[in-house]
């Protein structure tokens, strides 16, 4: 059993974090595919999912929240940790001409809100923001 890490009074994780970053990379990407591998995190006492909207040019969530909705009660043996303030010119950004990070509420709001509206993905326990990533010249 892999050891919990208590953040706060009501929010513990595993110390092992599965990143769903290629779920959508994946050749099988079907849900009892991708059930499998949970079941293995599970089995392992890792029940902690990484996510975040960009994975799998903005389709990893709802790879995940298929594998979810096709297995009732695996969501509530998981915690699902995203993040989602990256604006890339992929998937469902693919209008975009420049990859940029938008920490206004909004965005963040509808990043969190919208896997629970298509019913497509899962909802998150602890959404966050990604810090832009720095290089020793600042900023990228």
């Amino acid at each position: 059993m892999t050891e919990r890490l208590t953040l706060s009074g009501q929010l513990e994780i595993s110390r092992l974090v599965y990143g769903m970053w290629r779920v959508a990379d994946d050749a099988d990407t079907t849900p009892s595919h991708v059930q499998a591998k949970i079941e293995a995190c599970l089995e392992q006492g890792i029940t902690t999912i990484d996510q975040a909207n960009i994975y799998g040019d903005y389709g990893a969530e709802a790879v995940l929240g298929a594998a979810l909705k096709a297995a009732p009660g695996l969501r509530d043996r998981l915690e699902i940790v995203t993040k989602c303030d990256i604006v890339a010119p992929i998937g469902k950004y693919a209008d975009r001409r420049v990859k940029y990070y938008d920490t206004s509420a909004a965005h963040i709001a509808d990043s969190v809100e919208a896997p629970r509206r298509s019913h497509d993905g899962p909802s998150a326990d602890r959404p966050s923001a990604d810090p832009p990533a720095r290089s020793a010249d600042g900023p990228s």
